[in-house]
């Protein structure tokens, strides 16, 4: 079951790069607000990840237009508004990481990590 739900993980993280990748291609509005890829190629893995952040929310609750994620009056459930709001701070680390900046959210060391159940082993 852990190696099932490791899989999935990886496929939704494909899934989410693939959708920030066509926003990126196709000059849609919302990738706009997230600043210039970053010529580094730390910092442009970085700006990807967050930014597939973003694409994953957007793709999964079908949201359109002009603004980055949405409003909140548009959700529709506590799911996703907990959901908007990770894609809202994961805008922001792409703007920020977009402009140089070095937060503690936007370190080169920064992975996100999978919960597993203690004593399963992945």
């Amino acid at each position: 079951m852990a190696r099932a739900l490791a899989e999935r993980d990886r496929a939704m993280e494909a899934r989410a790069r693939v959708v920030a990748l066509q926003g990126l291609e196709g000059v849609h509005a919302w990738t706009k607000t997230l600043g210039a890829i970053p010529d580094d190629p730390a910092r442009r893995a970085r700006w990807v990840r967050e930014v597939s952040t973003v694409a994953a929310y957007l793709d999964r609750w079908h949201v359109t237009g002009e603004q980055t994620v949405g409003s909140p009056s548009d959700d529709g459930s506590s799911e996703q508004t907990i959901q908007r709001r990770l894609a809202e701070r994961a805008a922001t680390r792409a703007l920020a990481i977009s402009h140089g900046a070095r937060s503690a959210q936007a370190r080169t060391d920064w992975e996100p990590q999978i919960d597993v159940v203690r004593g399963v082993d992945l």
